[in-house]
């Protein structure tokens, strides 16, 4: 058990963590989700969009049957990681309980991005002007503020300026997160980004390569739960429009080869 688990999760009863798409949670935290499932913790998990702009694995749904399609992967997903735990709570950002009370419903849409350099994205050329980005931050923090306030978590956890990778709808959720819960007064912890926001430079590395460089310039607590590798495989499984598990590494539409990974490195929010 690390250092984390040890001093934190005794004190956490409850914990809201805020991913940018649908299957973000459980590349980026999905042994944490399961750890903190298992251990009693109350997990509600925000999603900002539904992935609409996503790379699609050939053959599966496109347009509003994807977006239905992937609502329903972050549900099997969730529940792969919640085992015999607690469930884990699920919600999508602009939908009650995380909407502003006396507010219609809003559908945050995936803003889409390209890839500037090998591992690392930025702003898509275009942006629908429902995308996530293109919609005032103010209105999407107050939705997340009304989320908080129903919860009351003991700690936020999203991620850094970095965007984990750089995808714009990646760093919009982390402004919206670090803006809530200053605005709630609640503690936060980041998920440290696999590229610096300063430089998001790569070059021609291998992905993995780049994110443990890029992390490892970050102090913080490292959480490693390998025991939890099964779950966490069983979870991406269920990701058939946007991944393919294969020999035990994760393939990217694009091809990328990522780590199936079970840890996560955090570091509170100043």
């Amino acid at each position: 058990m690390t250092r984390l688990l040890r001093s934190s999760m005794p004190e956490i009863r409850r914990a809201v963590v805020v991913h940018a798409h649908p299957d973000d949670e459980t590349l980026s935290s999905g042994a944490l989700l399961a750890a903190w499932a298992r251990s009693g913790v109350q997990v509600t998990v925000v999603t900002c969009t539904r992935g609409e702009r996503g790379e699609v694995v050939p053959g599966t749904a496109r347009g509003s049957a994807l977006s239905a399609q992937r609502i329903g992967e972050i549900r099997a997903a969730l529940a792969v990681l919640s085992g015999d735990g607690v469930p884990i709570a699920h919600v999508f950002l602009g939908s009650p309980p995380a909407r502003v009370q006396g507010q219609g419903p809003r559908n945050y849409k995936d803003s889409g991005m390209r890839w500037v350099k090998p591992g690392v994205a930025g702003p898509a050329d275009e942006a629908d002007e429902d995308s996530f980005t293109s919609a005032p931050r103010d209105e999407a923090t107050a939705d997340l503020v009304a989320l908080l306030a129903e919860v009351r978590p003991d700690v936020v956890v999203g991620y850094d300026a970095g965007g984990t990778y750089g995808h714009p709808d990646h760093v919009r959720a982390y402004e919206i997160t670090r803006d809530a819960a200053r605005i709630a007064g609640m503690q936060r912890l980041e998920i440290v980004s696999d590229v610096a926001p300063d430089d998001r430079a790569a070059g021609d590395m291998h992905l993995d390569d780049a994110r443990r460089d890029a992390g490892a310039s970050r102090e913080g607590d490292f959480v490693d739960l390998p025991e939890l590798l099964p779950v966490v495989t069983a979870a991406l499984e269920c990701y058939h429009t946007q991944l393919t598990v294969r020999d035990g590494v994760i393939v990217h539409v694009g091809g990328q080869v990522q780590e199936i990974s079970t840890h996560v490195r955090l570091v509170a929010a100043e």
